[in-house]
């Protein structure tokens, strides 16, 4: 199973700050016109706003977008929870970056009949820590086709993959 955090610095930003909920975000390392947004929120997205732009092109693309400094102590707060719930259903968990982890149940087979169940579980232990952070979740036999699912469907997704559909998802 991989789990992708979406959006995660901006939406660790509008965790903390509800007043920048559903408002187009852009996270900066410094308050400057010259500045590269680091994070866009799932809002900023929609204008076409990506990670390493400039401000000055992100606000042509979204003039109403919101700025906000870095707080990495706090992402790193947030990570840490994130693991510890992870780590609630599996022993094994990989994280491969502040807002990704691979979690291997391949041990745990016995233990759970239905690993989309699982995957439902922790977003709403996540989502019950956290109300405004939400996660794609991939589950597949190896963790590349699981970081593969990720990616299909975003925000919010989860998307198993198995030898039956895999040609289905990878056609789209």
């Amino acid at each position: 199973m991989y789990i992708d955090m979406n959006s995660y610095f901006a939406s660790c930003e509008q965790q903390r700050h509800p007043e920048l909920r559903g408002k187009p975000l852009g996270v900066l390392t410094y308050d400057s016109p010259n500045a590269a947004v680091i994070a866009a929120s799932i809002e900023a997205k929609k204008f076409g706003i990506k990670s390493g732009m400039r401000l000055g092109d992100c606000k042509v693309l979204c003039p109403q977008l919101l700025t906000i400094a870095t707080h990495p102590a706090w992402y790193r707060q947030i990570h840490v929870d994130v693991m510890d719930i992870l780590r609630r259903y599996c022993d094994d968990v990989i994280p491969k970056s502040i807002d990704e982890a691979v979690v291997n149940f391949n041990s745990y087979h016995l233990v759970y009949n239905d690993l989309t169940e699982v995957a439902r579980s922790i977003k709403a232990d996540i989502a019950a820590k956290y109300d405004y952070l939400k996660c794609s979740i991939g589950i597949a036999p190896n963790s590349f086709l699981a970081k593969v699912g990720t990616e299909l469907q975003k925000p919010d997704g989860l998307v198993r993959l198995t030898p039956d559909n895999l040609d289905e998802h990878l056609a789209t």
